[in-house]
């Protein structure tokens, strides 16, 4: 079965800020790619961030000062995890 997926993903575990409105959650990165994200939340979700919703997220690692991404979009929601498209 081929992967549905045109960007190569990277893991990389980074401690992220996923920033919805005025809400800011603490996050792990867990893996991105040119066309989006997987973000790891914990189970802080409010009714607020739905599918559809503009998110930006704030990376942090190691040796490098935080960096903004581009506004992405939220396109699946479970208990612990977003997925987002850039």
């Amino acid at each position: 079965m081929a992967s549905r997926r045109e960007c190569i993903r990277v893991t990389c575990e980074s401690l992220c800020f996923l920033n919805h409105n005025d809400d800011s959650y603490k996050a792990i990165l867990e893996n991105f790619s040119k066309g989006g994200a997987l973000v790891k939340v914990g189970n802080l979700l409010t009714n607020e961030l739905v599918v559809g919703a503009k998110v930006y997220l704030t990376i942090y690692s190691k040796n490098l000062n935080p960096v903004k991404h581009s506004p992405g979009k939220v396109v699946w929601i479970n208990s612990y995890d977003v997925g987002i498209q850039f």
